[in-house]
């Protein structure tokens, strides 16, 4: 670790020191080309702040890549969105404020504006930004990426590695108006990522964490030669560093999400002399051991479940000139690709004593990808990721305090943290996640565009299915659950135990805990013998049991089949023998609900006559989330502020 000057080193030496570095910055004005970086303009150097390596020893290479920053920084000024957020020092005031997630201060004045904007392509959205730090939304319309301050070398190679740009310039208008936020580093919620735009989008957020990443290791090379000329004179304008080297970390669902983002940025990192390390095995552990079968699944289902599988991952990268080196120590990387299970394995829970987690203590980029399949696993892993974010490590991890930025010291590093949030499902952990996880002060953009139409439009059936859409009036949503329970077990099934409504009944369920207390109901009233016979089908079942379940209910043997919504989406199974369906609660995919209807059919697969089928969904005003995409905005609207409880859809 460099130490400071011995305290009895006189003002005169510093003063030396000082007009030397004044020399150095007077040479480069009147010979720019120079080679040596200690003649690096200050101002040059103040457009890339950046937190990153504390191990950094200069190489040939570095040398080199130096002198090529030298060329490319012609074009940077202090107008760099990068410079501005990170080289900014909060007050305590605001620090303390932003921490304590409250909108209005002691005073009871509003903290923070809120203001809906339209953007051409992405459409509504809500735009959040601190008063005391109140910024316009960029120039949507700048499509010169070098103007945006982006590497020189990444938008040279950006129209190889983008082929899903088959128009003009080097990003569609969807990444275009997706970069210009993130590249601001603003937080960013976009709930309108598809099976069809989900790989244009991974362009985008691996372009910003490679121009991240890149800008900071430029930065501190620069500064490690400067130090060197001034023989270790450090003051502040050299703390460009964090508390530990990893900067980026990306989550993701499977090992094949990770092999699309490594491979996207090894295209736009590659040239003629560019090695990855480790890239046979990675390919290995990472490609596809069996192919899907395609035409036999929804499109969506094969998009997301093509290629390797696997939950269960993690990987360090680490970005030099000439390298992409994958497997890398975290300590040692600069990017983190994992999944949540994957990272949970060693950064432990709150009662594991051998856990690790201070490598997470620097992140400045946090990136979840394709939220909607994180949800449909253990969740719970997500929100520890989170908890351990940012916490002052007991270790020094070969940091060099002297070169640690302030902010990083005084424990605000979480403020300076940008996350962007990318999945095609609106949901109530996701979005808070977005207002008490994200407390970046640059502000905060959220996607709205609320669809017009809703999915209950694709719903087609010989006979006009009848949908009968029943409110459940809750008075919080912590009572929603248990208001929900009571009025199923009396109002609703009475007339399906009964035979009041006769035939094969299928229950959707979209939450797990409401399935198991409804599967423990069923088992009750089996036993007692006051229930109809049942059976389930759930994503811990293995494919005995699932065959068994569906088969029983084909043949009648059994009247009530209870499904989740998390084995739907992993298997996406056509079950027979449906003459009527209930929605417990809505699904979280919104397209699941035709899915669902459009199976009710008798068990030779012939439509039902008219009045032995039927569908029934219940809801209440907390579920507008998942009704709006269902039956549309206006709709949505009307079921919850109607005096009606019940409300009656046919479909076409």
């Amino acid at each position: 670790m460099r130490t400071k000057k011995n305290k009895r080193t006189d003002d005169f030496d510093i003063a030396q020191r000082k007009k030397k570095i004044s020399k150095v910055e007077k040479t480069l004005d009147e010979n720019p080309s120079i080679e040596d970086l200690t003649l690096l303009k200050e101002t040059d150097v103040a457009d890339h702040p950046e937190l990153i390596d504390n191990d950094f020893t200069l190489s040939d290479d570095d040398n080199d890549d130096a002198d090529r920053s030298l060329r490319d920084l012609s074009n940077v000024t202090t107008a760099d969105p990068f410079a501005k957020h990170f080289e900014k020092e909060i007050t305590e005031e605001l620090a303390s404020t932003l921490l304590s997630s409250v909108t209005k201060d002691q005073k009871g004045i509003v903290l923070w504006n809120s203001e809906e904007v339209t953007l051409s392509h992405l459409g509504k959205a809500e735009n959040f930004n601190l008063i005391a730090h109140f910024e316009s939304l960029p120039d949507f319309n700048e499509g010169d990426l070098i103007k945006l301050h982006v590497k020189k070398s990444l938008v040279d190679q950006l129209p190889t590695a983008n082929i899903w740009n088959m128009g003009q310039g080097h990003l569609s208008e969807l990444q275009l108006e997706l970069f210009t936020i993130i590249n601001s580093y603003k937080d960013l919620y976009f709930p309108h990522r598809t099976h069809k735009n989900g790989e244009e989008i991974r362009v985008v957020y691996c372009l910003h964490a490679l121009n991240h990443v890149l800008k900071t290791r430029n930065r501190v090379v620069r500064h490690n030669k400067k130090i060197e000329a001034v023989k270790d004179y450090v003051d502040d304008s050299f703390r460009d560093q964090g508390l530990t080297r990893p900067k980026v970390l990306i989550v993701l669902p499977f090992r094949d999400s990770a092999l699309k983002v490594v491979q996207m940025m090894m295209k736009l990192l590659s040239d003629k002399e560019y090695t990855v390390t480790s890239k046979k095995r990675f390919e290995s552990e990472y490609g596809s051991e069996i192919d899907l079968k395609k035409g036999l699944k929804p499109d969506d289902f094969e998009a997301t479940f093509d290629g390797n599988i696997d939950d269960k991952f993690r990987i360090g990268v680490s970005i030099s000139k000439k390298a992409l080196k994958l497997y890398e120590d975290f300590y040692s990387s600069d990017i983190i690709i994992a999944s949540p299970l994957g990272l949970s394995e060693i950064i432990g829970a709150e009662n594991e004593k051998e856990k690790d987690f201070e490598f997470l203590s620097s992140i400045e980029v946090l990136v979840f990808d394709q939220t909607d399949v994180l949800l449909m696993q253990n969740f719970d892993y997500v929100m520890l990721i989170l908890n351990q974010l940012h916490h002052m490590p007991k270790e020094t991890h070969g940091v060099d305090y002297f070169r640690v930025r302030m902010w990083a010291l005084n424990g605000w590093s979480k403020l300076y943290r940008q996350t962007v949030m990318l999945g095609c499902v609106t949901h109530p952990m996701i979005e808070t996640i977005f207002r008490r996880h994200c407390f970046n002060y640059s502000g905060r953009l959220k996607v709205l565009n609320h669809p017009s139409s809703g999915t209950i439009e694709n719903v087609h059936h010989a006979n006009a299915l009848v949908q009968i859409f029943q409110r459940v009036n809750v008075s919080s949503v912590q009572d929603g659950p248990d208001a929900r329970f009571e009025f199923f077990i009396k109002k609703i099934l009475p007339h399906y135990v009964n035979r009041i409504v006769s035939g094969q009944t299928l229950i959707f369920f979209s939450s797990y805990f409401d399935f198991i207390r409804l599967r423990n109901y069923f088992a009750r009233e089996e036993k007692n013998g006051s229930g109809a016979n049942f059976a389930v089908l759930s994503e811990y079942m293995k494919k005995g049991g699932i065959s068994a379940s569906r088969q029983h209910f084909l043949e009648k043997t059994i009247r009530f089949l209870l499904v989740t919504e998390r084995f739907h989406f992993y298997r996406r199974y056509k079950i027979r023998g449906i003459q009527h369906l209930i929605f417990y609660d809505l699904p979280i995919y919104s397209h699941f609900y035709p899915e669902l209807c459009n199976m009710i059919q008798d068990s030779s697969g012939e439509a039902i006559e008219k009045f032995n089928q039927g569908c029934t969904v219940l809801f209440s005003k907390y579920d507008a989330d998942r009704l709006v995409p269902v039956v549309g905005y206006e709709k949505a609207c009307e079921l919850i502020a109607s005096d009606k409880n019940v409300h009656t859809f046919h479909s076409q």
